[in-house]
């Protein structure tokens, strides 16, 4: 049930508190990367997805992105997504939020 008038609100409260966002970049909608940013703005563990094939538009090579394909069994997409957070859980956040007095 929304607890604001306005999704957005919604959205960036739950990004504000979360331990960890995931992000999918499918379709590249502008929405998501401003939900991204401010995950990364934040100092949240970020798990950035997209379909096979999708045109993320950033440099992949500095922060990886997993892939997902529907032709592939839902046990190779879980094991995928394990895989994926194994190697990436424990980055450091890009920016280290100073504490607000």
């Amino acid at each position: 049930m929304p607890t604001n008038a306005w999704m957005d609100v919604q959205i960036f409260e739950m990004i504000h508190n979360a331990g960890v966002v995931i992000v999918d970049l499918t379709g590249v909608r502008p929405n998501c990367f401003t939900e991204m940013g401010y995950a990364f703005g934040r100092g949240r563990k970020v798990i950035v997805t997209a379909k096979d094939g999708t045109a993320i538009p950033f440099d992949t090579g500095a922060y990886e992105a997993t892939l997902w394909n529907l032709s592939k069994s839902t046990l190779d997409k879980i094991s995928d997504l394990k895989q994926y957070w194994q190697r990436n859980i424990s980055r450091p956040p890009l920016v280290v939020p100073k504490s607000i007095l």
